[in-house]
C-alpha cells in the first residue's frame, strides 16, 4: 500500500474534492429537472416505460450524460497521474528505478480509488434526488448496489485501457482524445437505439450505460468481464513498462 499511497499523494489536492463535487453537480441538476418533470411528465409514463420510480431516477440522470462522461473521467485520472511526472521530469528517475515494476499496479490502483468516491457521491446524491423528489417506493437496495458495481467495474476496466494505451503508444497525448471518441461513440449508440434497449455483449465501452436496466445475469457478465480485462490490460502493460519506459507527452 505504500506505492498506492505515494500515487495519492501526487495528485491535485483538488483532484478528491473534484471527485465528490462533480457528482453532487450533476445530481443537483437532475434535483432542478425532476422539480418541473416527475410528477407532471414523469410518473404518467412510468407504465408505458415499464420501470419503477427508481429507475425512473436513473433513467433521467442519463439526460445529464452522467454514464459515458465516465469515459473522460477514468482518461483524465489515467492522464494526470502520468502527466504530473512527466511535467515534473520526474519519469525518467521512475523508468531507471526498481519502483518501474509497481508503476502500473500503483496508478491503477490511485484512479480506482478516485473512481470509487466518484460512484459512492453518486449513489448516494442520487439517493437524496429521489428522497429529494418525492419518490414514494421503498429504496431498492438491488438496484443500487447492482448498478453501483456495473458502473465502477466498468470505469475501472476503462482505467485500465488508458493506462495500456499509454504503455503500448508511449503517447500520453492519445488519452484524452480517445476518451472523448468513446464517449462520443457510446452516446451515438446507447441512445439512438432508443430508451428500449438491447444488452449487446460485445460492446464494452457501452457497459457503463447499463447500470439500471440490467438483469444480474447481465451483471455478472459485464462484472466478471471488467475484472478479467482490468487483470489482462495491467499485465500486459506492466510487461511493456518495463521493456520500455520512454513515454512521451
Amino acid at each position: 500500500m505504500r506505492t498506492e499511497t505515494l500515487e495519492l499523494s501526487k495528485q491535485k489536492k483538488t483532484t478528491l474534492i473534484l471527485c465528490v463535487l462533480f457528482p453532487v453537480a450533476i445530481n443537483i441538476m437532475l434535483c432542478i429537472s425532476l422539480k418541473y418533470r416527475y410528477e407532471s411528465y414523469l410518473l404518467p409514463r412510468i407504465d408505458v416505460y415499464g420501470i419503477s420510480r427508481w429507475q425512473l431516477i436513473f433513467k433521467e440522470q442519463t439526460i445529464l450524460y452522467f454514464s459515458e462522461i465516465c469515459h473522460i473521467i477514468a482518461g483524465a485520472l489515467v492522464f494526470e497521474s502520468f502527466n504530473s511526472e512527466m511535467k515534473n521530469n520526474s519519469w525518467m528517475l521512475i523508468a531507471t528505478s526498481e519502483y518501474r515494476r509497481k508503476v502500473v499496479i500503483s496508478k491503477f490502483t490511485a484512479v480506482a480509488f478516485d473512481l470509487l468516491v466518484i460512484f459512492i457521491s453518486d449513489y448516494v446524491t442520487l439517493t437524496a434526488a429521489g428522497i429529494i423528489t418525492g419518490v414514494k417506493d421503498p429504496w431498492d437496495a438491488g438496484l443500487f448496489f447492482k448498478g453501483f458495481f456495473i458502473q465502477l467495474s466498468s470505469a475501472c476496466m476503462y482505467a485500465a485501457f488508458y493506462i495500456f494505451l499509454v504503455a503500448f503508444t508511449k503517447k500520453l497525448s492519445w488519452v484524452l482524445p480517445s476518451s472523448i471518441a468513446f464517449m462520443l461513440l457510446d452516446i451515438t449508440m446507447y441512445y439512438g437505439k432508443g430508451f428500449n434497449y438491447r444488452f449487446n455483449y460485445f460492446i464494452p465501452s457501452l457497459y457503463v450505460s447499463h447500470n439500471s436496466l440490467s438483469t444480474w445475469t447481465e451483471a455478472s457478465v459485464i462484472t466478471g468481464f471488467s475484472a478479467v480485462s482490468v487483470l489482462v490490460l495491467l499485465f500486459i502493460s506492466g510487461r511493456m513498462l518495463r521493456k520500455n519506459c520512454d513515454i512521451r507527452s
